[in-house]
């Protein structure tokens, strides 16, 4: 390779200007991981645009240039329930128009399927590559698992569903979002994913769209402790997920019920929630529990430093999702070498392999979880073992410059094809 290559990335977050633009978000990590390790090739030129609700104009840090979109959401409620949302969304597509037209980068990476960014792909003559990371529409297919619609009515904040910004409100605009998804990977030439299931559906939804395959780089910290089993103590299972309806809550409060008849010694340690949120709320209204009496913590958001202390002081991580594609939490954790129990599916058996790597137990099934915890608690040498084989596993699967090499390779191929079809 003797060409640089001018690389536009269009992301949901500022990615490693967090600090520079005020952003308080945890989430994106692993691509900050990413950007850095690709800053640092000298092939490649980065720009990397995002929306942001206030004015900002181009800037540059570190070795990337960033060009912020301008994204204003009416203050007034009456205002935003009326404002015709086709008049901002044409706006920031034009704005994202202008931004190609100004950089000319030779390929345009769009990260996720469901944001406006992808609409762009028929307006423009510059290859998109999509990097996919979940399902919108498989997402919606979960939604009412536990908790129907009349759940979250009955259970729910009224005035916050009214006012918009409640769990059923935002349920409906899955919905929409659902369509647009649909729109833009029936559009998209080129896609990137990980796992046999992400494959499979994309066949499907995107038939179009030729497929590769580049593994998620994980956050440094991760990848620089190593997990060892505690000897005494309450026995400590560890989570990290997002406050949404199919994120399984239900089997972590049906599972500890359990538990805690048998053994008043367990706990589980929830980040990404505070416990406060209105689902968690929705949740325990239908279950008739309280967290707190069966020893459910809630340790709100964590960065990565702080996620790696509590990994460290846990015997146990535990995946309880509906619906996944590439868990980045479970990967972290298997990175650590922590034994691993999650729910068999989306992309997950990709990621870890029954009775090797970790436990697949039926998404929901909190008597199956109760017992399989029970099998890592009773048995500590299995569970070191599914640790160990976790850890060589993810060292070898998210190698940091091998993923920097595949995705290079990615742009080149891409790149290639586009002038062929150009000359």
């Amino acid at each position: 390779m003797n060409k640089k290559y001018k690389i536009l990335w269009f992301t949901n977050s500022p990615v490693r200007a967090k600090d520079i633009v005020g952003s308080k978000t945890q989430g994106g990590g692993w691509m900050d991981s990413l950007q850095e390790k690709l800053e640092a090739n000298k092939y490649i030129e980065l720009h990397i645009c995002f929306n942001w609700s206030r004015p900002l104009d181009r800037f540059e840090h570190s070795n990337s240039i960033y060009h912020p979109v301008y994204t204003p959401m009416p203050s007034n409620v009456i205002k935003r329930k009326f404002e015709k949302g086709d008049v901002r969304k044409d706006n920031q597509i034009r704005n994202y128009e202008q931004i190609v037209n100004d950089i000319e980068p030779d390929v345009i990476n769009v990260f996720g399927s469901e944001g406006l960014f992808g609409l762009i792909i028929p307006k423009i003559k510059v290859p998109v590559v999509i990097w996919f990371q979940g399902s919108i529409h498989h997402c919606n297919l979960k939604w009412n698992t536990f908790l129907s619609n009349k759940d979250l009515l009955k259970y729910g904040n009224l005035k916050r569903n009214v006012k918009g910004r409640g769990i059923l409100a935002r349920s409906k605009r899955l919905l929409k979002t659902e369509e647009q998804e649909s729109d833009i990977l029936k559009s998209t030439k080129f896609i990137i994913g990980r796992t046999a299931w992400d494959k499979r559906i994309l066949k499907i939804m995107a038939p179009n769209a030729k497929y590769f395959h580049v593994e998620e780089m994980l956050r440094e910290p991760f990848y620089n402790e190593k997990w060892q089993k505690k000897r005494t103590g309450t026995f400590k299972i560890i989570s990290v997920l997002s406050p949404q309806t199919f994120k399984g809550f239900e089997a972590i409060f049906g599972c500890m019920e359990r538990l805690n008849a048998i053994n008043n010694h367990i706990e589980w340690h929830i980040v990404g929630c505070n416990g406060k949120e209105e689902v968690i709320s929705i949740f325990c209204k239908k279950m008739k529990l309280d967290p707190d009496k069966i020893n459910v913590k809630f340790r709100g958001l964590k960065n990565p430093n702080e996620m790696v202390k509590l990994f460290l002081d846990s015997d146990l991580f535990v995946h309880t999702s509906h619906i996944e594609n590439s868990s980045n939490a479970i990967q972290e954790a298997m990175l650590m070498g922590m034994p691993v129990i999650a729910t068999a599916v989306g992309g997950t058996p990709s990621i870890l392999k029954n009775g090797v790597e970790g436990i697949l137990v039926q998404a929901g099934d909190w008597f199956e979880l109760a017992g399989a915890i029970l099998d890592l608690k009773e048995n500590e040498e299995v569970a070191q073992s599914l640790g160990m084989r976790a850890r060589s596993l993810g060292l070898k699967r998210q190698e940091t410059d091998k993923i920097v090499n595949d995705l290079v390779n990615v742009y080149q191929e891409i790149t290639n094809e586009a002038n062929k079809l150009n000359s």
